[in-house]
């Protein structure tokens, strides 16, 4: 309280008490502070016997000027009822930390969940940067090997088709993938040396087609049995996804009825607020989404023991083979010390974070497929323009942070604008904490950028207290903005500018109850649909042979098994072949144009450019995929 409330008596809280008006500026206060029951109700028996005086009210809307409201409940901030915000926090903030706890961390130690944990939260845009940046790393691995095994490798794989057109191509090119993606853990150096020693050795000349037959049994054999350690968790991430989006949906239905009761406890204003803040989190939906399609191994040891076992079975069936796979961090005194397993955190196994970002090859664009000399394309209808459009807007570029900051700036720009239209409209108190939130991302971001050569150890112990000290200072705004630091006069006067807005003075509440059944849940909702639909549709279907790897089972059955049915019963209906209803891009190349796809890869230079979406290196004669 100010000096000059100190001074006044104690504003009686009785309905229709009677004030006199011989000095009618205000001559009480309330110990109460600001809180919209006994504010509502001390200002409506003032204004019932005071009615003209132009330094209590504005005379155009009835409302309560800046200067009276502080002289009667004071300048500072007042707490919120303590159930209030028990069930502000249940509704709205609860249903997000759902999420947080069911995103997906790999098992490397109980530092390492910690670490995934806190740079979800203290870092979004990094977050969701690693999270793409493994998709296209994925993507590529799974294109290099699809195109090989398509075309100079056609030989080696069977025409004989397994279950529902899970050919043995899938298979194959889909355990090679994600024995490469695999090595990348411990760096995609690791993971491009596999590829180069599984690539050499499928293309020479010294092996026979039975050998390279049983390297690629070998290899099926280790992709399915890594496939069966990765657990990805899609459904029940779908189902969490799912209860969010409804309770999100019930809240905004509980709230509109209980604010329209006799003597509400529920006020919209403060509710819609609520909200506006919870938007700024809307970006966990994506992120959790994408890190359930990626997985996680079940355990630490996994990956190791199964590529440990890859190499001996290697060694077994090829005991003349003078070069290996790069094991030297899988050998069996590692796994009792745990020394690779620092290498492992370092240098890939987290993958919400890249340390050594986005290499030069993984930046560059992946060249369109070619076309076939035998089959013209048909044109583009006008949903795949818009689609190609809406892709190239949104800058899907392999090591990109444009959409990472799209989908966190999504959030915030939400938050933003709901807080904007509650009355009295315009900006206020409340979009301070929201930009100073969204500021904080930022810096977390950007500040990743510091060089730290190789001295990785350290920019992981960096990372992992800066995204603490950002996760306390994000979270603990939210909490402050819970408990009411914004509930004061100057928040809800534009700092002076309009009078007192109350959620009960009549043309305030008429567009609070309107806008709580349209604007605000269509401006939440249209969020949640870019952020839950838009986006992430995209992302998958841009790197779907990334998705396919992630996600293929080791029961030589496809994922794809109900979208066959539909495409077999369209078949039917419509007459066609399977050939001609399926997409032109996806099929794989026919051996009349192997020559072709083989003659646009050449080598370029000697230190290895970029030829045709490859990588070209002259020394080892071996073109590597765009990482």
């Amino acid at each position: 309280m100010s000096k000059d409330s100190q001074a006044l008596v104690e504003c009686p809280l009785v309905v229709d008490a009677i004030y006199t008006c011989l000095n009618p500026y205000p001559n009480c206060t309330s110990s109460l502070g600001f809180q919209f029951s006994s504010v509502w109700t001390i200002t409506q028996n003032i204004y019932n016997a005071c009615t003209t005086d132009e330094r209590i009210f504005d005379l155009h809307t009835g409302a309560i000027s800046e200067p009276a409201c502080e002289l009667m409940f004071g300048k500072s901030w007042t707490w919120y009822p303590g159930a209030d915000i028990w069930a502000r926090l249940t509704t709205w903030k609860f249903p997000l930390l759902q999420l947080v706890a069911i995103f997906p961390r790999q098992p490397l130690s109980f530092r390492v969940e910690a670490f995934t944990i806190f740079h979800l939260l203290g870092d979004p845009i990094s977050t969701l940067q690693g999270l793409l940046l493994k998709f296209s790393t994925c993507q590529n691995r799974a294109e290099f090997w699809r195109d090989l095994l398509s075309d100079t490798l056609h030989d080696l794989v069977e025409d004989l088709e397994c279950r529902h057109r899970y050919t043995n191509l899938e298979k194959k090119w889909k355990a090679l993938a994600v024995i490469t993606d695999s090595y990348d853990e411990w760096g995609q150096a690791k993971g491009t040396a596999a590829q180069e020693f599984l690539y050499e050795r499928l293309t020479s000349n010294d092996l026979t087609k039975a050998d390279k037959m049983k390297l690629l049994e070998i290899c099926q054999n280790t992709g399915n049995a890594l496939a069966a350690d990765r657990t990805t968790k899609f459904f029940p991430v779908v189902v969490a996804q799912a209860f969010f989006i409804g309770s999100v949906a019930i809240a905004f239905g509980r709230t509109e009825t209980t604010a329209e009761e006799p003597n509400p406890t529920t006020f919209i204003n403060i509710e819609a607020h609520s909200i506006a803040y919870t938007a700024l989190y809307f970006w966990l939906i994506p992120a959790v989404l994408l890190a359930s399609v990626i997985g996680v191994s079940q355990t630490e040891n996994a990956f190791p023991r199964i590529l440990r076992r890859l190499q001996e079975d290697l060694d077994r069936e090829f005991p003349l083979w003078t070069t290996s796979l790069p094991n030297n961090h899988l050998t069996y005194g590692d796994v009792v010390g745990r020394p690779d397993a620092s290498l492992r955190e370092r240098s890939g196994g987290i993958y919400t974070w890249q340390p050594t970002g986005a290499p030069p090859i993984v930046n560059t664009q992946t060249p369109p497929a070619l076309p076939r000399p035998d089959v013209q394309p048909p044109p583009l209808g006008f949903r795949r323009r818009s689609w190609r459009a809406c892709a190239r807007l949104t800058s899907l570029k392999r090591g990109s942070s444009t959409l990472p900051h799209f989908l966190v700036f999504a959030g915030a720009s939400t938050a933003v604008l709901i807080s904007f239209l509650v009355p009295p409209v315009g900006f206020e108190c409340r979009h301070i904490g929201q930009l100073l939130i969204y500021s904080a991302w930022l810096l977390s971001f950007f500040s990743n950028s510091i060089p730290w050569y190789n001295h990785q150890r350290r920019q992981f112990y960096f990372t992992f207290v800066k995204d603490i000290l950002m996760t306390i200072a994000t979270m603990g705004g939210i909490i402050v903005t819970q408990v009411g630091v914004f509930n004061r006069c100057s928040c809800y006067t534009l700092w002076g500018k309009v009078g007192l807005a109350l959620p009960k003075v009549s043309w305030v509440a008429g567009t609070l109850v309107h806008r709580i059944s349209t604007v605000y849940p269509a401006i939440a909702f249209i969020c949640i649909a870019l952020e839950l639909v838009v986006f992430p549709t995209m992302i998958v279907w841009e790197h779907r042979h990334a998705a396919r790897v992630f996600m293929q089972r080791d029961d030589q059955v496809s994922n794809k098994e109900a979208w066959y049915a539909v495409l077999d019963l369209w078949a039917k209906m419509t007459g066609k072949t399977q050939h001609e209803s399926s997409d032109l891009e996806t099929l794989p190349l026919q051996e009349n144009t192997a020559s072709i796809a083989l003659s646009a890869y050449t080598t370029v230079s000697q230190e290895g450019e970029l030829d045709g979406g490859r990588i070209v290196d002259q020394t080892l004669s071996t073109p590597r995929s765009v990482v």
